[in-house]
């Protein structure tokens, strides 16, 4: 299921038949004045999936990265968010955060399920839902994506990849209703 886009094309979007998706921006955030707030709903065959990918403002050379990190408000419903790094080739790096939790979780994800980038150059990252579960709806909300980076032989530095903080989000690409707070 890796759908990585070229460089230069709009937000990407996607579902499994019977599956949908919104992705919005909200200020129930824990960084910061917004988050993504993240909601899917499958329909009655299990292990559905949707998702939302969105050009990086500029191109990322992540070859000292472990892995990343995220403020993730989950659910508790068992979903897997993925968080996956693309770069101009179609390349991809899949991190898996299982969704057993509620509430506010700072997350770090350093094993790589499926590493296939071109590190020098990422251009785009993709937020997946996968194992929906059968008819039922799923929603998490998503703060301040960061890559994690090595120094040294340690985890000692964080870079900045997606915090939601743009009003006219790159993210809603037209189909997602995104505002500003006044």
């Amino acid at each position: 299921d890796v759908h990585a886009f070229q460089t230069g094309t709009p937000v990407r979007r996607a579902d499994r038949r019977g599956c949908r998706h919104e992705f919005t921006q909200t200020t129930e955030s824990h960084t910061g004045r917004h988050a993504a707030r993240f909601a899917a709903s499958c329909n009655s065959q299990p292990a559905g999936w949707s998702m939302r990918g969105a050009p990086l403002p500029r191109p990322l050379d992540v070859g000292d990265w472990v892995g990343v990190s995220a403020w993730v408000h989950g659910d508790g419903a068992g979903e897997q968010l993925k968080i996956q790094l693309v770069d101009e080739t179609g390349g991809a790096r899949d991190y898996y955060v299982p969704v057993n939790f509620t509430g506010w979780r700072h997350v770090e994800v350093t094993t790589a399920s499926l590493d296939t980038l071109r590190a020098e150059r990422i251009v785009g990252i993709n937020l997946y839902y996968n194992g929906l579960p059968a008819s039922r709806s799923v929603v998490c909300l998503i703060d301040d994506i960061r890559g994690i980076v090595r120094r040294q032989g340690q985890a000692a530095a964080t870079v900045s990849v997606e915090n939601f903080e743009e009003t006219e989000s790159v993210w809603c690409g037209g189909a997602c209703r995104c505002f500003s707070v006044v």
